[in-house]
């Protein structure tokens, strides 16, 4: 997983909870094993629960307000029963999960994505439009679902975070967080991600747009 992108969720999280406790009371790092999760740039983390034990907690009766799974483009799979385990635990009790990354991946093979919009990271949206035809996968930045949430990732997963806490804050708590973290405005979900081909496309002149939009829907 990337380091940005989990402090782009945990660090607004955490600062609610210090500043706004009434709101939310806690958040808690979960590995996907008993090991210390690493990072993609090889920095190892704490946390204080694995992802089955997280699932059976939930299945006896605990609850909180999201569960944010994190995950690399891939995900090993030794985690994946783990994970999808998770995702159907949270999807029972009505928990509100917000997927990144692989677990957006897994998130599909659980079957709990058929027939809705999803999003990918743009590098791997061809790849994830082929495995699973059933699923809307779009380009832009998040997108929600019910109480399903998929993001593209990385600084994205900022504009998700603040938009799970604009749902459950006052519009000037809600303020008050971006000006903490010296950020004058967040993206909206619909808006796309840089590098993707639509993203390409609408900077070119208007024919090559379309020949480009054409040639990338039919590959």
């Amino acid at each position: 997983f990337s380091m940005l992108e989990l402090g782009a969720i945990v660090e607004p999280l955490a600062f609610v909870t210090r500043e706004h406790p009434g709101t939310l009371s806690q958040v808690e790092l979960i590995g996907c094993t008993s090991e210390a999760p690493v990072s993609a740039s090889g920095l190892p983390l704490a946390a204080g629960d694995t992802v089955a034990g997280l699932a059976a907690r939930i299945a006896r009766g605990a609850r909180f307000a999201a569960v944010f799974v994190c995950c690399d483009g891939s995900v090993a799979d030794a985690e994946r029963a783990p994970l999808a385990g998770l995702m159907r635990t949270c999807h029972r009790q009505k928990i509100r999960l917000c997927v990144s990354g692989g677990a957006t991946t897994v998130l599909a093979e659980c079957g709990l994505l058929r027939d809705h919009r999803a999003v990918a990271h743009w590098k791997s949206l061809g790849a994830q439009r082929e495995i699973h035809p059933q699923v809307q996968f779009d380009d832009v930045l998040f997108v929600s679902a019910g109480t399903l949430t998929s993001c593209a990732g990385e600084s994205a997963a900022f504009d998700m975070t603040m938009d799970f806490l604009a749902a459950s804050l006052p519009a000037d708590a809600v303020a008050g967080v971006r000006a903490h973290f010296m950020v004058g405005w967040t993206r909206s979900g619909a808006d796309r991600q840089p590098g993707s081909v639509r993203a390409l496309a609408d900077s070119l002149p208007p024919p090559l747009a379309a020949v480009l939009k054409v040639t990338s829907a039919s590959i």
